[in-house]
């Protein structure tokens, strides 16, 4: 392989500013040639030719579920076996099979040879392949310096997200596949079946039936005015990405989230569990409850979740119990605000909060399957009221016509 380009930021000895490009076989070595001059790297990237533009990886670039969790099992079991960081980020990304994600692994292992942290340096990599939940969760283990116990948390938290993605979408299979099914058939019947019956019907002067005439009315309006339906469902969901561009729009969706039926009662569990999680491990590192507090809300999925625990951060600091806090607020479940102000009060919050947190998981464990329990059964049930109204509608007429011919 030729020599590469690499653009490079840095500190010189004399303490000033520098940048410049180098040519170098890999990131190692012109990692040594840029410390030749410079006492401190701050940032180093590969200049990209035309042809490396034109071989770059189509697809989304987001890593899923599965393989965050992956990724985050391997990095808990290699840093307990007490291997160095960046030694660490080397050999699971020579193991890994997706290209993308070796990649950024190889770039972010030069960054943390360079002294960057290793969520600063994944983000920096690739800031749109990463969720801010793994980042996030990842800085606050290096800042606890309990990174291999955060690696571990995040491997059970993705690995549930994925589970349960896999049950929806296998729960939701069959149902899908006959709903298609129906609407393509109503869909014929409506423009060929319907408007042929309704000409004889007048002809004979008979009276359609009831729900004969829903459908009819249905099939009408489909057809003079789908383009227009079209247009305004385009429009509403441009309008609703904007709203929710905004501070307000981002907090009322995140409470709607939060509101929403059975799946509302979900997050909440798993974001109990998350925070409870979590304020043990920040306190059983020495933070302060504050400092636990506001290293957490960067953790949490909920924007709106997050607002509210930067500001009880912000009490906290002003002598506010953080019972008080979560009562005013009221987002969480009663449980968890009393075992908070009972663990301020007898001092022993980090345990609470691990024991607490247990019971929140299995709670929302067991709220799933029930969840998946019940979704099929209301999905079909819905189909088959679907599927008997509209063999209901056509039939009747049919009937009809005998007793008028």
């Amino acid at each position: 392989m030729g020599n590469r380009q690499y653009k490079y930021k840095g500190i010189s000895q004399e303490g000033l500013s520098v940048e410049g490009t180098v040519e170098a076989a890999d990131e190692y070595e012109a990692l040594v040639q840029i410390r030749q001059s410079c006492r401190v790297v701050t940032k180093i990237t590969p200049v990209r030719k035309l042809s490396a533009i034109l071989s770059m990886e189509i697809g989304p670039r987001q890593v899923n579920f599965q393989e965050l969790s992956m990724l985050a099992s391997q990095f808990s079991f290699v840093l307990r076996s007490g291997i160095p960081l960046a030694k660490c980020v080397r050999l699971i990304g020579e193991q890994i099979e997706n290209r993308n994600m070796r990649k950024i692994l190889k770039e972010a292992e030069s960054r943390v040879i360079a002294g960057w942290t290793l969520a600063d340096s994944l983000k920096e990599a690739d800031s749109e392949a990463f969720p801010s939940v793994f980042l996030e969760t990842i800085r606050a283990g290096e800042r606890s310096g309990t990174l291999e116990l955060a690696f571990g948390n995040l491997a059970v938290y993705y690995e549930k997200q994925y589970e349960m993605k896999q049950k929806i979408a296998a729960v939701m299979t069959y149902p899908s596949f006959v709903l298609a099914t129906a609407v393509t058939v109503v869909m014929i019947v409506m423009v060929k079946v319907i408007p042929t019956l309704t000409s004889v019907f007048a002809e004979l002067d008979g009276e359609l039936p009831f729900s004969t005439k829903i459908l009819i009315g249905i099939s009408d309006f489909f057809r003079n005015h789908l383009f227009h339906g079209i247009i305004a469902a385009l429009a509403a969901m441009v309008l609703s990405l904007c709203c929710i561009r905004t501070e307000r729009g981002r907090l009322l969706w995140n409470r709607m989230k939060l509101k929403s039926p059975v799946f509302g009662k979900i997050r909440i569990l798993r974001i109990s569990g998350h925070f409870a999680y979590t304020m043990s491990t920040m306190l059983s590192s020495g933070l302060s409850l504050p400092q636990a507090l506001e290293v957490t809300a960067k953790t949490l999925e909920n924007y709106m979740l997050a607002k509210e625990m930067v500001w009880m951060a912000q009490k906290v600091w002003e002598g506010y119990s953080l019972g008080d806090c979560m009562r005013e607020k009221n987002s969480y479940p009663d449980t968890l605000k009393e075992v908070c102000a009972l663990g301020e009060e007898t001092g022993e919050l980090e345990e609470m909060l691990y024991s607490i947190g247990k019971y929140f998981d299995s709670q929302a464990d067991y709220a799933e399957k029930r969840m998946m329990s019940r979704l099929e059964p209301a999905l079909l049930t819905a189909l088959a009221v679907l599927t008997g109204f509209i063999v209901i509608s056509i039939y009747l007429p049919l009937f009809t016509m005998y007793s008028l011919m």
